[in-house]
């Protein structure tokens, strides 16, 4: 296990920049005076007291405001001359070095004070929730890397490497310090020689601090290997049936398709036998000859007399006025079935 330190202000007595002298020459009250502000109305945290993201930027662009200057000036001769990509490296900085969020006004203050006024954990005195001293000689097993800037101006040089003197249980071969030449505070945190020569370090004085444990991450997934192989065969098995349930509604859609067609069917034998049963009775006696009195006796029953069957024997004449008079009544019949038939119009209009 290890901790890292960059640009951090644990005893401000060595080297003091313009911000240490700043707070060392006023009250915290003056500071609580000053600089804290409220949130405004109608944003998140109205009138919660802060320190100004604004007031930051404008502190930090004045202590080296010659060289902002011209670094703007260079940023327009880099666009005349069509040189995008060091304009484009201008703007990338300056639109994460602008971007400054507000310090709540208790951490501010409380900062102010412990670290630059009073230099409470150099010396010491620095106390945990007011209840029990901070004591970093109790640091035994945890490696320590402290990084300063060369041109570092708000935390000079020999603020940071100070946390080597307050941990007194650490050896030395636990230690170690680092000096990045031709950069500010912010150049410790990011830039290119950050990227290139300060993070790499980081990253190894990390690894180097490790605890190694390959021994026992080896066993970690030999157990969960034999409780995986049951699990993956058992989802297998329950997809399958289910492209089975999902065919089955096919067949139940095309019974009733079969269903339909019987039922017009049924309905149209009975109409084919009304119509055709009072022709077979009127045709019937016209192609007998003598042999037919069964028929001719059994449908002019009501309508014809015993005397038109004798005559129609003897006689051809008197067969075609049989005929006409079997005839005759059958349109009758149907001019008085017709007849009733005309009141019913109106009666359904109505």
């Amino acid at each position: 296990v290890s901790v890292t330190l960059t640009g951090s202000a644990i005893d401000t007595r060595r080297h003091p920049t313009e911000p240490c002298k700043l707070a060392m020459n006023h009250s915290i009250e003056w500071f609580e005076h000053t600089v804290i502000h409220h949130v405004p109305l109608g944003y998140p945290g109205a009138f919660r007291q802060v320190y100004p993201g604004f007031m930051q930027l404008t502190g930090f662009v004045s202590m080296n405001f010659g060289r902002h200057m011209d670094a703007h000036m260079k940023q327009f001769d880099h666009l005349v001359q069509g040189d995008d990509d060091s304009a484009d490296r201008h703007r990338a900085f300056y639109a994460e070095y602008n971007a400054v969020m507000d310090l709540t006004a208790e951490y501010y203050l409380q900062t102010i004070e412990t670290v630059f006024q009073k230099q409470a954990l150099a010396k010491g005195e620095m106390m945990y929730r007011n209840t029990r001293p901070v004591r970093t000689s109790a640091i035994e097993k945890t490696a320590l890397m402290t990084v300063e800037g060369e041109l570092d101006d708000i935390s000079g040089i020999g603020q940071t490497v100070a946390a080597h003197d307050i941990c007194t249980s650490l050896p030395d071969s636990m230690k170690t310090h680092y000096e990045q030449k031709g950069v500010g505070h912010y150049g410790v945190f990011n830039g290119s020689k950050f990227n290139k020569q300060i993070a790499p370090r980081i990253s190894d004085f990390i690894r180097a601090n490790e605890p190694k444990k390959a021994a026992k991450l080896e066993l970690v997934p030999a157990v969960p290997a034999k409780a995986v192989a049951p699990k993956e065969a058992t989802p297998v098995a329950v997809k399958k049936p289910e492209a089975a349930k999902v065919a089955a509604p096919t067949e139940v859609k095309a019974a009733p398709a079969k269903a339909e067609k019987p039922a017009p069917v049924a309905v149209k034998k009975p109409e084919a036998p009304k119509a055709a049963a009072p022709d077979a009775v009127n045709e019937a006696p016209v192609k007998t000859d003598k042999p037919a009195p069964k028929p001719v006796a059994s449908a002019p029953v009501e309508t014809a007399p015993k005397q038109a069957a004798v005559t129609a024997e003897k006689s051809p004449a008197a067969k075609t006025a049989s005929l006409k008079s079997q005839k005759a009544p059958s349109k009758s019949k149907a001019r008085a079935k017709a007849a009733p038939r005309k009141p019913r119009q109106p009666a359904k209009k109505a």
